[in-house]
């Protein structure tokens, strides 16, 4: 999954836990039992200098699976799973977490099919989430969440498994300022966050836009604002040292849904979709997408913005009413829905390639792209609740 909202995802999420569970037990599989509420908040494997992901991985599976060609042609690996809540894409590797275990964050090897546990969250009630690999492949992100909204922000540095607490939500500290769910982003040792927390102000909270250096821990805040009388920083993504943020403003000042791109070492910043509604943006190292219109409404219409030429196309989303447009070098992808075409677009040629055929009961639950390779969640028995998934991938063209 990509970008998303986590208030929304966490509601989401609690039923389909239940609904999981019980799907579990009917299929002889136990769901995971309640964990002990400890301060050591994750339990990752040790860590090994100068290790691979490939030598994280150990040698006995947790689940049962092995690397087969599910089909012939289109698909270039196939792996059967238990129901997946969440999927991250990085450099040879899926990481992933399931409903029946959704405390343990797996990953999956795309050559070999090895499978191995990474990290387990030991916070009573909470869940993996969150998932995404920069786009250099250095590091996944992924987030500790509650079914009350409690939370724990990660950056793992995916070249030693070191893993670094941004935020602690779940463990606060007396005196410590309190932070809603955020939106956040990592590219080379740097994390930008879109934040909430209460201000000095009661009828006031605060809206942050920050940098984390994740080598040293200093936050440099980039701006701070009353998100009542001013704006509100709603996403952050960051790539290299742009960032890509969407500001929403309060009635009072225009109720306006704007995308600035920034320079992470200046500050300096530029409106770049102009007078569009634009929500829910993406950035690339070569493309900046949004969805045009209010974040909660169908993805009717999307801009891209070339990062080089400063050009915006805005055309028809081919599938009107799938989830937010999401973006990896050229590539436009989204979550088509039961009925729909599962397609990507090349941004350069405007063209669409069809990624894989559906049959039958068939749809796509998650797409990710990464540095060319394309891996998605096939679930076979919809609408049917899902007994079984399936993580397929294949390369797209240059």
């Amino acid at each position: 999954m990509r970008h998303f909202d986590l208030r929304k995802c966490a509601l989401l999420l609690a039923c389909l836990l239940v609904l999981s569970a019980c799907a579990a037990n009917s299929s002889g599989i136990q769901p995971t039992a309640s964990l002990p509420n400890v301060q050591s908040v994750t339990t990752p494997l040790a860590v090994i200098a100068g290790s691979t992901v490939a030598s994280r991985v150990p040698s006995a599976t947790p689940i049962a699976m092995t690397l087969k060609i599910e089909r012939t042609g289109d698909i270039s690996g196939s792996i059967q799973v238990s129901p997946v809540a969440d999927m991250a894409l990085g450099d040879g590797y899926v990481y992933w977490v399931s409903f029946a275990m959704h405390n343990r964050l797996y990953a999956t090897s795309l050559t070999t099919g090895k499978t191995g546990l990474i990290t387990q969250t030991n916070a009573a009630g909470a869940f993996i989430t969150y998932l995404k690999v920069s786009v250099d492949g250095t590091w996944l992100r992924y987030m500790e969440l509650t079914q009350g909204n409690s939370w724990i922000l990660h950056a793992m540095r995916l070249r030693d498994f070191q893993d670094i607490v941004v935020y602690d939500m779940i463990h606060v500290q007396a005196g410590q300022e309190v932070s809603f769910l955020p939106d956040a982003d990592v590219s080379d040792d740097q994390m930008v966050i879109a934040r909430q927390t209460s201000g000095s102000n009661p009828k006031c909270n605060d809206s942050i836009l920050e940098i984390v250096n994740l080598q040293t821990g200093t936050h440099r805040v980039l701006d701070r604002a009353c998100s009542t009388t001013e704006h509100t920083w709603s996403t952050s993504n960051i790539v290299g040292n742009t960032i890509l943020a969407g500001q929403d403003t309060p009635p009072a000042k225009g109720d306006s849904h704007s995308v600035f791109r920034i320079n992470a070492r200046t500050n300096s910043s530029t409106k770049i979709s102009g007078d569009q509604t634009a929500t829910m943006p993406e950035l690339s190292n070569r493309y900046a997408v949004w969805k045009v219109g209010p974040r909660y409404d169908p993805a009717l219409f999307v801009s891209a913005y070339n990062l080089q030429t400063g050009q915006i196309k805005t055309f028809d989303q081919p599938a009107r009413g799938t989830a937010d447009p999401h973006v990896d070098g050229k590539w436009l992808y989204w979550i088509p829905l039961s009925h729909q075409e599962f397609v990507v677009r090349d941004l350069d040629t405007d063209q669409l390639l069809t990624v894989a055929t559906l049959r039958g009961t068939e749809i796509v639950r998650s797409v990710i792209v990464h540095n060319r390779m394309i891996a998605w969640v096939r679930d076979p028995d919809f609408p049917n609740l899902p007994q079984r998934a399936f993580i397929e991938w294949r390369m797209l063209p240059n």
